[in-house]
């Protein structure tokens, strides 16, 4: 009945479409800082999770791997625009804060495989991407904060970079 409901209903193309559509649509106006019906999603996860048997992963198929792609694209833009409109102190903070949002994300209602994944990607696009801009900043990167003794934004810059060691030995050159 499982293998039925899946190849004739969330198979069809359309529903596909459709289901995809909203969930990531969701997904975006909750980043926007919107309120979605986080349990309706953590049902349609459970339902893509539960479709998955035989050895397919409808989940993945059908959604993670869109919602990855989604999701880079999102912060690719969002982290190369707010770095160029902001302090480092400020950038670090809307890392921090994304990240957050992103593993709490997961927690509410996607599938505990995706954890791993949004957190690397999350790494890449907001530390890896730009570690050496945020080093290097006029008037408020790594030189700068220890000039100025921002001990806290200090502290913000480790812990993140941390999360992708090889950003720190760009620091010890500072």
């Amino acid at each position: 009945g499982l293998i039925i409901f899946r190849e004739n209903v969330s198979g069809h193309a359309r529903v596909k479409t459709r289901l995809l559509t909203l969930m990531l649509d969701n997904i975006s106006a909750e980043r926007r800082g919107e309120q979605v019906d986080r349990i309706l999603l953590k049902h349609t996860v459970n339902m893509l999770v539960e479709l998955g048997v035989q050895g397919r992963s409808i989940y993945r198929e059908c959604f993670e791997d869109q919602f990855l792609d989604h999701t880079r694209k999102f912060y690719q833009d969002e982290s190369v625009q707010y770095i160029s409109q902001n302090a480092c102190s400020d950038y670090l903070r809307k890392a921090e804060h994304r990240i957050k949002e992103e593993k709490a994300r997961v927690e509410n209602y996607l599938h505990e495989s995706t954890m791993e994944k949004i957190q690397g990607l999350c790494d890449e696009e907001w530390i890896l991407a730009h570690c050496k801009t945020l080093i290097h900043m006029e008037n408020s990167g790594c030189s700068w904060m220890f000039l100025h003794d921002k001990v806290q934004d200090l502290e913000r810059m480790y812990r993140l970079f941390n999360r992708a060691p090889p950003t720190l030995k760009e620091v010890q050159k500072v």
